[in-house]
């Protein structure tokens, strides 16, 4: 369902995160009139095997799932939480099709943009264009963090570094979808997790 207001306080907070503290009144009220609002249920589904990407999204509030089907089954790539952007990369600048999937772990207000709006607005304002960098980067630096957890030796490690890195996601999503983005079978991340509180 799409919803109609931007929160100028909401996207000011993005950019101090992302170490950027220049930025206008004109180029923050520019960058709302680009922004469309959605909101979508939990479990909802946002995008489909097969789409294409156009956009770049960010989550306003809630927590969204990225993941992609593999032999039939549901295979969880990552998570993102309030603040973070999320899109598929290789779809978007290929203009190719995409196996990721993307769907609500909670009821999820999320703000989506254009490429080609973002592209105007790099050209526009410097303040835009190293945000949008450091927001690449950021997404980067994430894939990094999966990719090496899914490469620690041991369930426990793998857990460890999941909790350092997301606090705010391990206590919000379901163990099966935990489960698989960490390589593991929920009956390890049960033992993993039972060994913690003993």
């Amino acid at each position: 369902m799409k919803e109609q207001s931007v929160d100028l306080d909401f996207l000011k907070a993005c950019f101090k995160s992302k170490g950027v503290n220049g930025g206008s009144e004109e180029m923050f009220k520019e960058f709302a009139s680009k922004i469309e609002v959605f909101s979508i249920k939990k479990y909802g589904v946002l995008s489909k095997e097969g789409d294409v990407w156009g956009y770049i999204g960010m989550v306003k509030s809630g927590l969204m799932r990225t993941y992609y089907i593999k032999n039939g089954k549901d295979v969880t790539e990552g998570f993102i939480p309030e603040g973070k952007e999320f899109t598929s990369l290789s779809s978007l600048y290929s203009q190719n099709e995409s196996c990721l999937l993307v769907a609500a772990e909670e009821d999820t207000v999320y703000y989506r943009m254009s490429y080609e709006d973002i592209e105007l607005l790099c050209r526009k304002y410097p303040a835009f264009d190293l945000y949008f960098q450091q927001s690449m980067t950021s997404k980067i630096k994430m894939f990094h963090i999966y990719f090496k957890i899914l490469h620690l030796d041991s369930a426990d490690e793998r857990y460890d570094l999941f909790c350092r890195e997301f606090p705010n996601v391990v206590s919000r999503v379901p163990s099966i979808h935990l489960a698989t983005c960490l390589g593991l079978t929920p009956e390890t991340l049960s033992r993993v997790r039972s060994r913690r509180y003993k």
